[in-house]
């Protein structure tokens, strides 16, 4: 155990928890919120770099039965700036309109099309009223929040900033030293970070290192193609009403 680790050690309860520390990502996959399925908490990793033309701000629609990316814009900013530092461009109000607009016109026929617009609206009028207050972690989390409401997910969700972690601990260490703060014994982890981590060094600290392998079970996407899996929730939520997407979120592995 490196001596930052033991710095940032704290009492950990005896009581079972599983936890997932993840980037927050805007209406990502279903695998995302498999995850949120998996734990007993879920912790946004808000104090780490933000990565540019990554996931975190972008993902993808069908229309006209091919993929469509659809972006959050966020400002340039710096290579250096934390996630919870990361502003959001002006545009993000139009932005937000036009992605309705995409729905509206290409979801015609998806029988809960109503409720993820209502997502999305719901996630413009939050920008209308915080201009003052906007960064992509603020946005991301109140959407991720109204998604987990949509889908029947009871999991609680925390970010990590509030934890307060050494600024020193980088990689594997701060993700156990955040499992040690928040006083979790079981870290699940998506199986894509398997290169990442080090089960030994989990256990060392008593934590269970867990991966989980997403599943993307076919559902009709109304469009006579073949399936796309791996498309944003949005288009999940629109094809699937109430009970129907929640064993969508109990499709995954554990490894």
């Amino acid at each position: 155990m490196t001596d930052n680790i033991k710095q940032a050690r704290t009492t950990v309860t005896h009581q079972s928890k599983s936890v997932c520390i993840m980037q927050p990502y805007f209406f990502p996959h279903v695998g995302y919120f498999q995850l949120a399925n998996a734990v007993e908490e879920f912790w946004i990793l808000d104090c780490v770099q933000y990565i540019r033309k990554g996931w975190m701000n972008r993902n993808k629609l069908l229309v006209s039965g091919s993929k469509l990316w659809f972006t959050l814009p966020v400002c340039k900013g710096s290579r250096s700036d934390l996630i919870w530092q990361k502003k959001l461009d002006d545009a993000v109000g139009a932005t937000l309109n036009k992605l309705s607009r995409t729905m509206q016109n290409s979801y015609t026929r998806a029988p809960n099309l109503s409720s993820a617009l209502r997502l999305l609206t719901g996630t413009r009028d939050f920008v209308n009223q915080n201009t003052g207050n906007l960064n992509f972690a603020n946005i991301a989390e109140y959407a991720l929040r109204e998604t987990f409401k949509t889908l029947g997910l009871k999991t609680p969700l925390y970010r990590t900033t509030s934890l307060s972690l050494p600024k020193n601990l980088t990689g594997q260490a701060r993700i156990i030293a955040a499992c040690q703060r928040i006083g979790a014994n079981r870290f699940i982890n998506p199986i894509g970070g398997t290169s990442l981590y080090d089960s030994a060094a989990f256990k060392q600290c008593g934590i269970d290192l867990v991966f989980l392998k997403a599943g993307f079970s076919p559902y009709d996407q109304g469009c006579g193609n073949d399936f796309s899996p791996g498309l944003s929730i949005l288009d999940l939520i629109a094809h699937q009403k109430g009970s129907e997407a929640k064993p969508h979120l109990e499709k995954y592995e554990l490894y």
